[in-house]
């Protein structure tokens, strides 16, 4: 083959899910080098990481190679990539693959990608650097993550906020990158909050100490872009209590885009390998998380994702406050008309008999189709316009068309408790949508 060839067929290549678990290795002898769309060409990183990397090698294991400390680099690259696994729980066993997923993209000379993982086993808290490796063992280095985030013991509780704090904190300032995406995979409940441990009697972390967690970590920096990897997390209460926090967020109304918990194709290879982050958008960035999200089982469970705006998140919440406002002092009126408005919106299937999250823009399109007032007609109308700025893109299937449009909100079945929790939220302290809430209870 001619090297003209050579070279076409090296640019042709994009980085691919590794969907297979693996056993450890020895590290490659050369560094690969990392392709991406786009026209996105990266050399793997930095020589001096495989020094490191050996001066420093305790042990190779299946988790990759341990050491006692990872690479320390000398100097500010353009983009990081945080990726927080709390899997201590039914995912535990996606955790490998998800590592593979992520060594397949792994840090370049323009990006470091680090992660925090956590299974269900005891003692493996980890901090993993991540190597460019497309085989199926893991060969990037990882250590104990209690040491360098100053915290006690081997077996941490990802669902803690100061473990979540810490991570951001340390990562962002031992591995600083001008653009900024924090990735989270895990179990999620929405305006509850994420990421549950099963070795901490199954505790989860609730959205605001998610919020306040995020937000220290970063220490007045902010998120390009804030991606969640679990269900039912596109809701515009999360929006809310991160809004401050990231420029844009990526998340799912409902089920994940993946039956098993697996989402992107070449995202993160993209990434890892674009040389032109000082043109990076943020929009642009979660556009493209969103776009490339494929199914890991065509004809599994998989319902939508979203790109969500912060920025237009507080015009999100005036408008709903003027509409909560105006439901409020027309109920007893318009009673039967709300209620229906309100019923008529499908629970989100994987909610089903949990905690009630439905989507916001067919809540706001039946108030203006079975409302006669004009004055509520109108306030939902405000509050679909708003709701679709925010909503930069969003992907479903043919059964989410009307049912998911992007964004959720808590409307709790009429048989269900109202949850007080909800009360914690920022959204909730800060609006009057509670007091709807509360009013339509009372009124049935």
């Amino acid at each position: 083959m001619s090297l003209k060839m050579r070279w076409i067929q090296l640019l042709s290549l994009t980085l691919a899910i590794a969907v297979v678990s693996g056993c450890g290795g020895m590290l490659p002898a050369q560094d690969p080098v990392g392709s991406g769309s786009g026209g996105f060409q990266a050399k793997a990183d930095l020589p001096s990481v495989r020094q490191d990397i050996a001066k420093h090698l305790i042990a190779q294991t299946p988790e990759g190679a341990q050491v006692r400390q990872l690479p320390a680099l000398p100097r500010e690259k353009m983009a990081t990539v945080l990726s927080y696994r709390a899997m201590d729980n039914d995912l535990s066993g996606a955790l490998s693959k998800h590592l593979n997923d992520l060594e397949e993209a792994g840090s370049s000379a323009y990006a470091n990608l680090v992660v925090f993982s956590d299974a269900d086993a005891q003692d493996d808290s980890r901090l993993h650097y991540m190597v460019q490796d497309s085989r199926r063992a893991i060969a990037s280095p990882w250590l104990h993550a209690e040491g360098p985030l100053r915290l006690a013991g081997k077996e941490l509780n990802s669902a803690s906020p100061q473990t979540l704090e810490s991570f951001v904190g340390w990562g962002f300032r031992e591995y600083p990158g001008r653009f900024k995406i924090l990735d989270v995979a895990s179990h999620g409940s929405g305006y509850q909050g994420m990421c549950v441990d099963f070795s901490s009697d199954y505790a989860q972390m609730p959205l605001p100490a998610f919020g306040t967690a995020v937000k220290q970590g970063l220490k007045g920096r902010q998120l390009d872009v804030l991606n969640l990897l679990a269900c039912l997390m596109a809701t515009v209460e999360v929006a809310y209590e991160f809004r401050d926090a990231a420029k844009m967020m990526v998340a799912s109304e409902d089920l994940i885009m993946g039956g098993r918990v697996l989402v992107y194709s070449s995202t993160f290879g993209k990434l890892s390998a674009r040389t032109d982050w000082q043109k990076a958008d943020a929009r642009e960035v979660a556009r493209q998380l969103v776009e490339d999200a494929q199914p890991d089982l065509p004809s599994s469970g998989a319902y939508t994702l979203a790109a969500i705006d912060l920025s237009q998140i507080a015009e999100v919440k005036r408008r709903m406050n003027t509409l909560s406002n105006l439901l409020i002092e027309r109920l007893a009126p318009n009673r039967c008309e709300i209620l229906a408005a309100y019923d008529a919106v499908p629970v989100l299937r994987k909610d089903q008999g949990q905690s009630s999250h439905r989507d916001l823009v067919r809540f706001a399109r039946n108030l203006q189709a079975q409302v006669r007032e004009p004055e509520i007609r109108q306030a939902a109308g405000d509050l679909i316009v708003a709701a679709e700025r925010a909503i930069v893109v969003a992907k479903r299937k043919k059964m989410e068309q009307g049912v998911a449009n992007g964004l959720s909100v808590y409307l709790p079945d009429p048989h269900e408790e109202f949850n007080a929790a909800y009360l914690q939220t920022r959204l909730a302290k800060e609006s009057s949508w509670d007091e709807f809430l509360i009013a339509v209870k009372a009124s049935r």
